[in-house]
Formats: C-alpha cells, sequence, structure tokens
C-alpha cells in the first residue's frame, strides 16, 4: 500500500473506519444576559453544553470553532463528548447531550418515528473520491453494468448510501433486483474484496487511500442527490431548541461559520482532520476529503428523502421546512 506505515494499517484504519462514512447507508444549561450597572457593558452569560460526536471527519467543524474561538465569541463553553454512533440521537433526544451529528438518513427516519429531533447545521458534504463502490483490482467486474446478478457490501441498510447505490444502478438502466445488497463490517470490507470474498463493497476514507491500488472504483457517486448533498448534520432536541433559542443560534452560527472558514481552507480542513483522527500526516495529505460549508442544503436532502421513500426505506417524506431550527 502506498504512503501507509504498517503500524498505522493496524492501529488507526481500525480506529477510523467511520471516517467520513455517511455511515454510507444518536445539562443543563442556562442562556441570557446579565445587565451591568452604570457605563460598565453588559456581560453575557456563558452557556454550557455538551456536543455528542463519533469518530468521522464530519466533527471538523466543532474542533475548527473551538480551536479559532467562535463558540468562545457566541457565548457557548463546549464539551465534546465521544458517544457510539448508534446511541448520538438517543442521548441528544434524552438531554445527556444538547447536540450531536447523525446521518441524514437516520435523521429523517427518527423524524417520521415521531422522535423530537431537530437540525441545527449541515456537518458535512458528499465530495468526489470520499466514497464509493469498490472491487478488488483483480476483479473481472469493470463497470457498473458488470454488477448484474452481483452483491454489493455495505455497513448499513436502508441508508442513504444504500439508496444512493440503488438509484446509481437505476439511472444506469439496470433494476435495483438486479443486485444483492448485504449488511457486512464496514471496515472489513477491503480485505475481504481482495480476498475475492467480495463481489464488491461500499467503501469510505481513510480506507480508500489506505487501500492504494489494491481495488478499483466501480461507482463514483453514491449520493445522487443534487450538488454537493449533507450527508450529516448537527441536531439537538426540540424540547432544547425551545427552552434555549440563543444557545441553538450560537452553535448554528459557530458551527456554520468554522465549516465555512474549512471550505475555504483546505489546510486548516486536514489539519482539523488529521487531529480527529490520529492518521499519519502523509495519509492526511492523500485523503480525499468531504465538503464542508454552512448551506443546509434543504433541496438535496428533500431530494434524498424522495429517494429513499422510493426504495421503501421511509413511509414518506417529512416536512424538510420543519425539520429545522428557526433560522436553519
Amino acid at each position: 500500500m502506498r504512503g501507509v506505515r504498517g503500524r498505522w494499517v493496524v492501529t488507526a484504519v481500525a480506529a477510523a473506519v467511520l471516517v467520513f462514512a455517511g455511515c454510507g447507508d444518536d445539562e443543563d444549561s442556562g442562556a441570557g444576559a446579565s445587565g451591568g450597572s452604570g457605563s460598565e457593558p453588559a456581560e453575557q452569560e456563558v452557556t454550557d453544553v455538551k456536543v455528542a460526536k463519533f469518530l468521522t471527519a464530519g466533527i471538523a467543524g466543532v474542533p475548527i470553532a473551538e480551536e479559532q474561538g467562535l463558540f468562545a465569541d457566541n457565548n457557548l463553553a463546549v464539551e465534546q463528548v465521544d458517544v457510539e454512533l448508534p446511541n448520538v440521537i438517543p442521548s441528544v433526544i434524552s438531554g445527556d447531550n444538547q447536540f450531536g451529528i447523525a446521518s441524514a438518513g437516520g435523521i429523517l427516519a427518527a423524524a417520521l418515528e415521531g422522535l423530537p429531533v431537530k437540525i441545527v447545521a449541515p456537518a458535512y458534504y458528499a465530495a468526489t473520491g470520499e466514497q464509493g463502490v469498490y472491487v478488488g483490482k483483480d476483479s473481472p467486474i469493470k463497470s457498473i453494468e458488470d454488477l448484474k446478478g452481483k452483491q454489493i457490501a455495505t455497513g448499513t441498510l436502508q441508508s442513504v448510501a444504500h439508496a444512493g447505490m440503488l438509484k446509481a444502478l437505476q439511472d444506469a438502466g439496470m433494476s435495483p433486483d438486479d443486485v444483492e445488497v448485504i449488511s457486512f463490517t464496514f471496515p472489513d470490507i477491503p480485505a475481504a474484496l481482495r480476498g475475492g470474498k467480495l463481489d464488491s463493497g461500499h467503501m469510505s476514507e481513510p480506507l480508500i487511500t489506505a487501500s492504494g491500488d489494491s481495488v478499483r472504483e466501480v461507482i463514483d457517486d453514491i449520493y445522487p442527490y443534487g450538488e454537493d448533498p449533507a450527508v450529516s448534520y448537527w441536531l439537538t432536541s426540540e424540547s432544547f431548541a425551545n427552552e434555549n433559542p440563543e444557545a441553538v443560534e450560537a452553535f448554528r452560527v459557530a458551527v456554520g461559520e468554522a465549516q465555512d472558514m474549512a471550505a475555504d481552507d483546505e489546510e486548516l480542513a486536514r489539519e482539523a482532520v488529521g487531529t480527529i483522527t490520529e492518521l499519519e500526516p502523509d495519509v492526511v495529505a492523500k485523503l480525499n476529503l468531504p465538503g464542508f460549508g454552512s448551506d443546509p442544503k434543504k433541496e438535496q436532502l428533500t431530494e434524498m428523502a424522495e429517494v429513499m421513500a422510493e426504495f421503501g426505506f421511509l413511509e414518506e417524506v417529512p416536512d424538510i421546512d420543519a425539520l429545522f431550527v428557526e433560522g436553519g
């Protein structure tokens, strides 16, 4: 493998298997102001919040906002809490954490289940080369059409990525019934492809860069939902949003500014991703980064919900505007 040290392959890749994956198809605070007397300026109270996160480059906006002083500028004191992906949304709803990051598909499904979730801001966007469907380098599968009658492995079924794969097949003139999409342990997919145990599989960074030329891409765009769709979002609970609108707006503004900075400064984004993942600098330098920004991408999220509903992954398309906090 090119540019990847053996120690990193054994440790860092295993630790960073969720990095970039759209997980390709979960405290008490006191916001307010205290006025000063006489000519003294009013001092804003600082709101303490906890942010649930898991290992993914999509959280880059939070460490950047912290390091650049954007949370402090908006009177927030943020504690970052590591939470396993399936527990992020429950931890936010319960109030254990005030904010968290979750996949777009997971949030859509939660909303239709009646869970009181609100989207605050986008976390990261799909980007070319950052995820795709791959085969082993010696596989006879050369194109998307060659996948007919084959299996595609992915980490999570009925996800945004799963729906995107089926949409890509459909756009190529094929039927979803032409392939069998199966669940497979996500970090084990590259080795299974190399060993010929899988026909094809969904891969994301850093596994793509780590695999070098031992795998080949056959589907690049597994997020065919318009231009730069948001794969994951920062969310809060409906109760926290209603009771602490100033804190929610402060978080939205700070993270949005940080993610715009990441979009404008690739070096800053790579530095943040390197800190998050603890990957070797030469590996970070080669990674295909996700996209960053503050645009909520509502139109793309609507299309995402429509495609997921088309394939039966959602019962219906939720009210997208109602999913967002005011101002989002």
